[in-house]
């Protein structure tokens, strides 16, 4: 990979990791309680995707990835004094008690809250902090941080307040 190309995909990742700030539909109080919820959901869904696509595979493919660990596939919460830490693809008390590291493919991003405008609404600043990158440059699973950013605005009846990953910069992540 040549150095302009190596870095476009360093600023792309940086705008990937840019805060996002949302506006979501439930008081500071139940925001943990509300991911941690739509975590478990997505992580039902992971599993049960998982089984299905084992059950159209071959004998040999079936063995092969059977022994595949749940948290490759798992998004994880952990509550901290003032902030969140959501990861994807490890676990979080494992970062938090070891440090990120880049060879697990996976991220950890920052959920705290952001200062309101009204009594009315939460708003959470949402940050991709830490993030392991492929050979080519793309951010490892970061379409499951996409994912996740649209998952809050979805799942906790929000709105971005600022925008949303730009299109042009989904080329710039890994697919899971």
């Amino acid at each position: 990979m040549g150095m302009v190309r190596r870095a476009m995909n360093k600023a792309a990742n940086q705008r990937v990791a840019a805060t996002r700030v949302l506006e979501v539909g439930c008081t500071p109080a139940d925001l943990p309680d509300a991911v941690q919820g739509l975590f478990d959901a997505w992580n039902s869904a992971a599993d049960a995707a998982f089984e299905a696509s084992l059950a159209t595979q071959g004998r040999f493919m079936h063995w092969v990835n059977s022994g595949s660990v749940p948290s490759r596939r798992h998004y994880f919460l952990l509550s901290q004094p003032d902030w969140l830490m959501a990861t994807y693809g490890v676990r979080a008390i494992r970062v938090a008690e070891r440090g990120f590291n880049p060879q697990d493919r996976g991220w950890a991003a920052r959920i705290s809250l952001a200062k309101n405008t009204d009594d009315e609404a939460t708003r959470i600043a949402v940050a991709l902090a830490k993030w392991s990158i492929d050979s080519n440059g793309l951010i490892w699973n970061g379409q499951r941080y996409v994912q996740m950013l649209d998952g809050l605005v979805a799942g906790l009846d929000g709105r971005y307040i600022s925008g949303p990953v730009d299109e042009e910069d989904h080329r710039f992540i890994k697919r899971a």
